[in-house]
């Protein structure tokens, strides 16, 4: 090979990579942002907005929401079309699953509405499905916990089930769309 060419190649390689990444970029071929801005979330077109009260989400259209009290803990649930939620507000407020009796279970940690909060995944046996859910949604679990998300210091709770991870996946959107103080 000749000297002057084993200089060039270097810079042969790097106009190739810049001419392809240029060319993906020009015609659209980009990846997506790493975050939302300006903290905007897009939800699917024909969602319901739902206020508690102290925070707010969105939900797909024709879901219901059955709220109560009890004893400094607000809470209820929410029953739509292929998905079944509940959520819990207060100083007691907490989600199901659990590493020790979930073998499938996962954590990761999230950033909703700029509060850091867990979100937690697990698949539930018939018994915990029935009596946690009442038969509603399916043995796949998701569920989101923001400790500290009110200005009272109370935390946030909500968790659902889904019969696929199509399903787990609109579930996790709803969790996206929280507000904290019904913004």
């Amino acid at each position: 090979m000749p000297q002057g060419f084993s200089r060039l190649l270097p810079l042969l390689a790097t106009l190739v990579v810049v001419g392809a990444v240029g060319t993906w970029a020009w015609i659209g071929l980009k990846s997506p942002p790493l975050s939302e801005s300006n903290g905007i979330i897009t939800t699917p077109a024909g969602w319901t907005r739902f206020d508690e009260g102290s925070f707010s989400f969105y939900a797909p259209k024709g879901s219901q929401i059955r709220q109560a009290q009890r004893d400094g803990l607000v809470y209820g649930d929410i029953r739509g079309p292929n998905t079944c939620l509940r959520y819990s507000v207060g100083a007691k407020a907490d989600i199901v699953a659990d590493k020790r009796l979930h073998p499938a279970y996962t954590e990761s940690v999230t950033v909703v509405d700029g509060r850091q909060g867990v979100v937690r995944r697990a698949e539930l046996n018939d018994f915990e499905q029935s009596t946690w859910f009442g038969n509603c949604g399916g043995p796949l679990y998701i569920g989101l916990y923001v400790q500290g998300a009110l200005p009272d210091g109370s935390a946030v709770a909500l968790e659902g089930t889904a019969q696929n991870e199509d399903v787990r996946g609109q579930i996790e959107t709803v969790f996206k769309s929280v507000r904290f103080g019904g913004k």
